[in-house]
């Protein structure tokens, strides 16, 4: 079969795909009404179907969107008017998102690839001031696994103590790959040496940091999580990269 053959518009098989294509990226908006503040309203995901709740601030703020649901959901933020979200994310909670006072917006929450059903609940709240507290992990070194649990709000400190020079990789991570992993790395003066929030920045929200060159010394390996406000496990690796 010949070029022209395969892209001919006569192909039927080739027409059928493009159709079947077409169909599943059609999706159509259900109006989900207006949200206030701390308010928690539940709907129903429908394959092909995003609702669409509109909130007016009324001071400048940091807010958290947070969906629940066993079905994995997309949340996408529009200024009112707007053709394009500013904001698309497949995580379940979007937090400490800075907005002005006066912003109309349209949240919009569906299914992953508009194919997912269910049921969800989802609040918009003004986001709690959270103080970050340190504790201290032990001693690591390289070759070493650890795993540990962060509570909201908590950094574990490792300290790890070379010999010599070194070129490391550094993986924080959970099994799952959902908690929102932040790596930090300081020297013995307490400076930020490299830090890493997402591997891909709202796709693959575990921290790493690659071929980190260092020198014989003493260094603090800090675990935690972005703006300290999630929880869960995490396991963090250190390996030699030289």
């Amino acid at each position: 079969m010949d070029e022209e053959t395969v892209f001919s518009e006569e192909d039927v098989i080739l027409n059928a795909a493009v159709e079947y294509l077409d169909e599943a990226t059609e999706f159509t908006t259900r109006d989900g009404g207006e949200l206030t503040l701390s308010e928690t309203v539940e709907g129903e995901l429908v394959p092909g179907e995003r609702v669409r709740y509109t909130l007016t601030t009324t001071e400048d703020a940091q807010l958290d969107f947070v969906v629940e649901s066993d079905s994995q959901t997309v949340t996408r933020i529009y200024i009112a008017g707007e053709e394009e979200p500013r904001i698309e994310v497949p995580e379940q909670e979007l937090l400490g998102v800075q907005v002005p006072a006066g912003l109309d917006l349209v949240i919009e929450i569906g299914g992953a690839g508009d194919v997912q059903s269910g049921t969800f609940t989802f609040t918009v709240g003004t986001t709690e001031e959270i103080v970050a507290t340190t504790a201290e992990g032990g001693l690591i070194a390289v070759g070493d696994t650890v795993d540990g649990v962060l509570a909201q709000g908590e950094r574990i400190r490792y300290t790890l103590i070379l010999e010599g020079a070194a070129t490391l990789n550094i993986t924080l991570s959970d099994a799952a790959g959902e908690v929102d992993t932040y790596l930090r790395v300081y020297d013995d003066a307490g400076q930020i040496v490299v830090e890493n929030d997402d591997i891909e920045s709202g796709v693959q929200i575990n921290s790493i940091i690659e071929g980190l060159e260092l020198s014989k010394g003493t260094y603090v390996i800090e675990v935690g999580t972005f703006e300290d406000r999630s929880e869960g496990t995490f396991t963090l690796t250190i390996e030699d990269a030289g």
